[in-house]
């Protein structure tokens, strides 16, 4: 308790910290700017250390597709007033998602005329049919959905 009484007494410290929060947070606003929506949702901004900008991305996926626009979100940051020169990609899974993802899934289930649709179609494919296999999986896992 000391320490951190002798931290928060420090105004220079606070500082250094507040700038710093400061900047990651005009980063992480240029950022989501710059992001498609999509992508915006699974990563953002960490840290920004000598000019080093980490970001975060939930998946290999999200972490090669920021990659691609590395170029270009640097050349925004900067012209954002953010001091960036490189950029590093960590995946980390955002633990909510995890969360949800160990749930049911929150898909919406199909309508009873969606369902008699897909069966009619199936039934009217040959028995060898990739599509009629397809349609026959989707159906089945589109049941234990709704339990």
């Amino acid at each position: 308790m000391q320490r951190l009484q002798r931290i928060l007494g420090t105004t220079e410290v606070l500082l250094h910290y507040a700038s710093q929060a400061e900047l990651v947070a005009r980063a992480q606003k240029a950022f989501i700017e710059f992001a498609p929506g999509g992508l915006a949702r699974c990563s953002g901004v960490l840290n920004i250390k000598s000019g080093k900008v980490l970001l975060r991305a939930d998946s290999g996926a999200v972490a090669v597709r920021l990659r691609q626009l590395g170029p270009s979100l640097l050349a925004y940051l900067r012209k954002q007033g953010v001091d960036s020169t490189e950029l590093e990609i960590q995946v980390q899974p955002d633990p909510q998602m995890l969360q949800r993802t160990e749930t049911k899934a929150d898909c919406p289930s199909i309508s009873a005329q969606t369902e008699a649709s897909i069966t009619h179609l199936s039934n009217s494919l040959p028995p060898d049919s990739p599509l009629r296999q397809a349609l026959d999986t989707f159906m089945v896992r589109a049941k234990r959905q709704k339990l």
